[in-house]
């Protein structure tokens, strides 16, 4: 026998077999009917007919499925059928439970305690008593459980991957017919069951619980003692055939993923899927194509992983690849097997990466939890510091690979939320991810990098002046302006604009982003911070202090007399050294901004207006000190004539340059800038992108090429 039924990982469940019944019921999510042969060679009654009855017995009764009265809000569910919610760990479980119940007859009621009661073609209510359930692991990778039939007949029903399976089972059942199943479901891209099933002796079975009792109450090596009492019933296995489930590929995956390469972020898959339906869903995901070069490996030990890596490595290489004339991309798979023996020698691992970096896509099918956390840790100990690494998953399986990962996103959906709970991020959808790095990722990195590097800037132009003052005091450690300035400079008088623009700053629209994913290579470049960069804005904070300081010291070091008569002194001429850091400050903020809005010039309008006000405060209230008249200071052409050399001779040189940059030696976000894409997908005036889209990923930012510094 053999069934295949799709599940939507996300969205519906849907049902497809081969050995099906008559047309779906209405309501059932199936819009394809089932092969009618099914139910003729039921209704036959023949010892054919035994063993279909049987698999299907299997679907009903081998699961953890939880049935329960449907809700009125649940009543659309992919998991309702006949008023009963469906409840499992897997949707796997859910979409087999469904498939024996609406295409063959056999439709879960309810589960009390031990006891399973299963409705059969809509009159006779059969009971199963299950008596113990040996649960599926990612390393056991089958499960089986153990029932009391209405009969009296004690039943052992398993099912699990082919490779597992097929090594336990005798040659009783329809062994050859049911691998032509598994490998045409494999080859269609179906995630594969073997299913099967072993008649228990009373005796034999009472003296195995005794043997399972005691290894569960082991204190020591308990799951090895286990596994071992588990696999000893879990032998001499009768096939009853395999079952086919479509791991429906969620809205979007194809896109995000041909996006995600764009960027140049390298892609590898692991999945515990079989290694026909893994490639499958590489074509499916445009992870894999007919124009890459298909690299398949299997190795039976650790020599000869590391032989057959090290002649692909030589075979697979650029140079190689360009000698052979093989101009095609390369894509890598490896079963768990293979992995297996990997891992166990270092110089295989370093072989594996250096092989896996020539890929733009390696797939590992076969594998389980703790080898997806290997090959994380693998990837991580041999990349640069500054590369990290993310793993995104929607099952509890994903759950080690995505704690291991620098940047760990899990899927919430039809899998349960054990991955969610463990991740840095989580949403319900993988093309989501998308916005998550192409977008937002993006624009925070540019956001805090200039945050960063701007703190910096503003902190060493101020530091700077009164160590220049204290040239001219003897460095005796007075400061150059009145301290209730300086405590307030970042507080009050500059903080503001630099935070509007790290929180609503663009330098490319989202749908920009989406449209040109090649702009993500900013930050694998680190074009936005470097030591480069900081050592450069350092430099331009000393020098703004340099010019502000010395020539403000020109101006006033013959003395300027005010309105009242009185000469200036130390704080008058602090007053205007600080006025001229303020204005440059606040203004490098506005020249940085690439995303104009109401809240950066009222920022920077309060900030400078907050400054005025403070003075005129300050110079009223007797109690924080002397009165020093700074206010007087405002009617002093000086004043304004300082300040105002000041700014424009600190940030016309950088805007200048600027401007030279963009007009000359434009970077790939300038490029993009200049097509004016609209952020609205149906503007009609947004005819730029349209044109643009059509050669972009190759014209613009391919063969246009980029330098090593990002510009285009």
């Amino acid at each position: 026998s053999g069934a295949s039924t799709s599940d939507s990982e996300q969205r519906e469940s849907e049902t497809d077999a081969s050995a099906t019944s008559k047309e779906a019921p209405q309501g059932s999510g199936s819009e394809e009917p089932f092969d009618l042969r099914f139910a003729e060679d039921l209704a036959e009654g023949n010892d054919h007919a035994d063993s279909m009855r049987m698999f299907v017995e299997l679907l009903a009764v081998c699961h953890t499925v939880d049935p329960r009265p449907a809700k009125p809000t649940e009543a659309h569910s992919s998991k309702v059928y006949g008023g009963l919610m469906y409840q499992a760990s897997s949707p796997d479980e859910t979409a087999l439970v469904k498939a024996a119940a609406q295409h063959f007859g056999y439709r879960v009621l309810d589960r009390d305690g031990t006891t399973l009661r299963v409705e059969v073609d809509g009159d006779e209510v059969r009971e199963y008593e299950i008596l113990n359930v040996l649960e599926f692991t990612s390393d056991r990778k089958r499960m089986s459980v153990i029932v009391r039939t209405p009969e009296d007949e004690l039943m052992l029903y398993i099912k699990g991957a082919d490779s597992i399976v097929y090594a336990r089972a005798n040659d009783d059942g329809p062994n050859a017919e049911t691998q032509v199943i598994i490998d045409k479901y494999a080859n269609e891209g179906l995630r594969t069951l073997t299913c099967g099933y072993r008649r228990l002796d009373e005796d034999y079975y009472k003296g195995w619980l005794k043997r399972y009792n005691k290894a569960n109450n082991a204190v020591l090596n308990r799951i090895e003692l286990v596994e071992e009492v588990a696999s000893e019933i879990e032998s001499d296995i009768t096939l009853l055939g395999a079952t086919g489930i479509e791991d429906r590929l969620q809205h979007g995956v194809p896109q995000t993923i041909a996006q995600l390469a764009r960027a140049g972020i390298k892609i590898w898959v692991l999945t515990g899927d079989k290694r026909e339906t893994a490639i499958n869903i590489g074509y499916a995901a445009a992870l894999i194509d007919n124009y890459m070069n298909l690299i398949k490996m299997e190795a039976s030990s650790a020599t000869d992983a590391i032989e057959q890596l090290s002649e692909l490595v030589e075979a697979y290489s650029p140079e190689a690849n360009l000698d052979a004339g093989r101009f095609k991309n390369n894509a890598l798979v490896i079963d768990g097997l293979t992995l297996k023996h990997i891992l166990t020698d270092e110089e295989a691992k370093a072989k594996l990466f250096e092989l896996g970096s020539m890929c733009v896509s390696v797939v590992f099918c076969r594998v389980t939890a703790l080898q997806k956390a290997e090959v994380v840790r693998l990837v991580q100990s041999r990349v640069r510091e500054d590369e990290l690494t993310l793993s995104i998953g929607d099952g509890a399986n994903d759950v080690p690979m995505i704690r291991v990962a620098h940047v760990g996103v899990g899927l919430a959906g039809e899998e349960g939320r054990q991955a969610a709970m463990s991740a840095d991020y989580s949403f319900g959808q993988f093309y989501f991810l998308q916005k998550l790095l192409l977008v937002h990722g993006r624009w925070n990195y540019r956001r805090v990098s200039l945050l960063i590097l701007y703190s910096f800037y503003k902190n060493v132009a101020l530091s700077m002046s009164n160590l220049w003052f204290n040239i001219f005091t003897g460095m005796s450690g007075t400061i150059l302006c009145e301290q209730w300035s300086v405590a307030l400079y970042n507080l009050a008088f500059t903080g503001l604009p630099i935070m509007v623009m790290a929180v609503f700053d663009q330098d490319a629209n989202a749908r920009a982003s989406i449209l040109f994913p090649q702009l993500y290579e900013a930050g694998r470049n680190n074009d936005h911070f470097s030591v480069k960069l900081f050592c450069r804005w350092v430099l331009e904070g000393m020098m703004t202090s340099l010019v502000v300081f010395f020539f403000t010291w020109a101006v006033y070091k013959g003395g300027i007399a005010q309105p009242n008569g009185r000469d200036d002194g130390k704080y008058f001429f602090g007053s205007v050294v600080f006025m001229a850091l303020v204005s440059i400050v606040n203004l490098k903020v506005l020249l940085l901004t690439k995303y104009m809005t109401w809240f950066n010039v009222a920022a920077t309008a309060l900030c400078w207006g907050g400054y005025f006000a403070y003075l005129m405060f300050f110079d009223s209230i007797e109690y924080f000190g002397p009165k020093y008249d700074q206010v007087e200071q405002f009617q002093t052409p000086a004043y304004w004539l300082t300040a105002l050399v000041c700014v424009v001779a600190c940030l016309v040189p950088a805007t200048a340059w600027e401007a030279f940059q963009v007009n000359f030696m434009p970077s790939k976000t300038d490029i993009v800038a200049r097509l004016r894409i609209s952020p609205n997908k149906d503007d009609a005036l947004d005819d730029a992108a349209v044109r643009v889209q059509k050669f972009a990923n190759d014209a613009f930012i391919g063969k246009v090429g980029s330098d090593d510094d990002g510009s285009a």
